[in-house]
């Protein structure tokens, strides 16, 4: 049978830039594909542009779960979303942020060919008009079995770069939403401790790095 990954979307306020995303989710050249969006108590429509968003997801053949809670924060949404998701393969994205159209297709291909549990990938940050890469170089990317590369911030990759086998979160565990800082930091240590990451050297999501970001 196909492979299916869940796509998991924390949504805290900027519904503007939520379609953004999801247009990329939508773009993927990987199916199938499920989509879940976790609206985390915003004030404002993220809940309406959610909901004005669900045609178009299900008009690609991609499973929508789209949901509602109580504010508690980016760490307590993603792991509603992942809590929910029911794919063999789970990615993160936020809300503001932007995948490229062949990145679930490339990290799938790096996981199953390495035998991996999860992949990392290199991902462009926009910082308004300037551009670069973060890491800068794959050097620096997270790859194999690497905890104590993680701790000591030899190797690194971004939230949006994540893909995670079920397994592997089984094993890791999700976001200690305890943790009122560095709780990215800690998930990425528990992830290269328990299992094998195989790194895409290329640019495969886009950080918009703006003051209301979520990441």
């Amino acid at each position: 049978m196909p492979t299916l990954i869940s796509v998991v979307i924390p949504a805290y306020k900027r519904p503007e830039l939520l379609k953004q995303a999801v247009e990329s989710v939508i773009a993927q050249t990987h199916r199938p594909l499920e989509l879940v969006i976790v609206n985390d108590g915003s004030p404002d429509d993220t809940a309406a542009q959610m909901e004005a968003m669900r045609p178009a997801v299900e008009a690609a053949g991609i499973a929508a779960s789209f949901h509602s809670k109580e504010n508690g924060g980016v760490a307590s949404a993603r792991n509603y979303g992942m809590q929910r998701a029911t794919g063999d393969y789970v990615a993160l994205l936020d809300a503001d942020d932007l995948f490229f159209p062949t990145k679930l297709e490339k990290q799938l291909a790096a996981v199953l060919t390495a035998d991996a549990d999860a992949s990392s990938c290199l991902v462009e940050r926009r910082i308004g008009e300037r551009v670069s890469l973060y890491p800068s170089d794959a050097a620096g990317l997270l790859s194999g079995h690497n905890p104590g590369g993680v701790l000591r911030l030899e190797v690194w990759t971004h939230t949006n770069s994540l893909f995670l086998s079920r397994e592997l979160l089984d094993r890791a565990g999700m976001y200690d939403e305890r943790l009122e800082i560095f709780e990215d930091d800690e998930f990425l240590i528990r992830l290269a401790h328990h299992g094998k990451f195989a790194a895409v050297p290329e640019a495969l999501a886009t950080w918009i790095d703006q003051p209301e970001s979520l990441s």
